[in-house]
């Protein structure tokens, strides 16, 4: 199954190289698959508060340890290569178990073929429910503390009818109250704040926010923000490094076709930890607007007007960068040959 022709007769080297980069994702997506269900019952003691498969990457005690495995990850991946006198991902048998023939190679590629399948499944769920991998089965995640107190087992959806007729009575409560004050405020709205341009205006087909979410908005439009700085940065890049090479990295070809080198993979693994530093730095206030982190430099230019300039450019950039990263992968070309330099 090649549909896209990535593959050729006779271009033995290339297959190799896909093979062993669809081994690699497999059997990290089967070790993360057992990884999503069990952090839903197994937590460090440092991250109990964190929530979700990946959602933990909302969170500083998530991504440190991301950065963390991210890391651990760059030195295998420098100290475990591919051999030619080997079949592709075959790094030896420190074990002896001897297993590696071509019965076990054929269930390893379909059951990472059907890891990286259910983990895209957890991804969507979660990013469409807010729930991870087990809390989409029903399963509710009670806080140790609570469950400690016996509050009870984890229920499925739904919830009692005790606490329904509770939280009615508290509702028109409050509601008799807000009747006596003063008129309340308009919801919030996403579709009367800063990023809806023309011609589309307000632009959201998958429903990811909603009236009244004001905290959800704020979190979707801080990481636009921040895929889009990162992409105008990588723009720059990306016409830079075919002029311009550190002295260790004069052979790294391409683009994002670094990351097949040794160098590449050690240059991005260094902007990766330094990102994650940044990361824990520069936190979100709700006192300030969604990806504000102050003016150090005093330029008092973060008013609307840039805010809007930012967010398009960004946009254009993250629209960019992936053009050149699918002409890439279809000619081999970096940025400036891809114009025929």
């Amino acid at each position: 199954f090649d549909p896209l022709g990535f593959t050729s007769v006779g271009d033995e080297r290339g297959f190799r190289k896909l093979q062993a980069a669809e081994l690699k994702h497999g059997r990290v997506a089967m070790m993360a698959s057992i990884g999503a269900v069990g952090q839903h019952f197994i937590k460090f003691p440092w991250a109990e508060k964190v929530h979700g498969t990946f959602g933990a990457m909302n969170s500083g005690e998530g991504v440190f340890g991301f950065v963390g495995l991210f890391v651990a990850s760059g030195f295998l991946e420098l100290a475990w290569r591919e051999s030619d006198d080997r079949e592709p991902g075959n790094f030896g048998d420190p074990l002896g178990f001897n297993q590696y023939n071509a019965d076990m190679r054929l269930k390893e590629i379909s059951n990472g073929r059907m890891a990286m399948i259910s983990m895209l499944a957890i991804f969507v769920a979660e990013v469409a429910s807010g729930k991870d991998a087990m809390e989409q089965f029903g399963l509710s995640a009670l806080p140790r503390v609570v469950a400690s107190r016996g509050a009870g087992a984890s229920a499925f959806a739904g919830r009692t009818m005790s606490s329904q007729g509770a939280r009615a009575k508290v509702a028109a409560a409050v509601a008799t109250v807000d009747e006596v004050g003063e008129a309340p405020k308009p919801p919030f709205s996403p579709a009367q704040q800063i990023g809806a341009i023309a011609p589309l205006g307000f632009f959201d087909p998958l429903g990811f926010t909603s009236v009244g979410d004001e905290r959800g908005f704020r979190k979707l439009q801080a990481a636009e923000l921040k895929h889009g700085r990162v992409a105008m940065m990588a723009s720059i890049g990306a016409v830079g490094q075919h002029f311009i090479k550190f002295p260790w990295a004069e052979k790294v070809h391409g683009t994002f076709g670094a990351m097949n080198s040794g160098e590449g993979v050690f240059g991005f693994v260094g902007l990766f930890v330094a990102s994650g530093f940044l990361e824990l730095a520069w936190r979100e206030s709700d006192d300030r607007e969604p990806g504000n982190f102050g003016d150090p430099l005093g330029f008092n230019q973060y008013n609307a007007d840039m805010r809007l300039k930012e967010i398009s450019n960004g946009r254009m950039a993250m629209i960019s960068m992936l053009a050149i990263f699918v002409a890439e992968v279809a000619s081999g070309k970096d940025a400036m040959e891809q114009f025929g330099l």
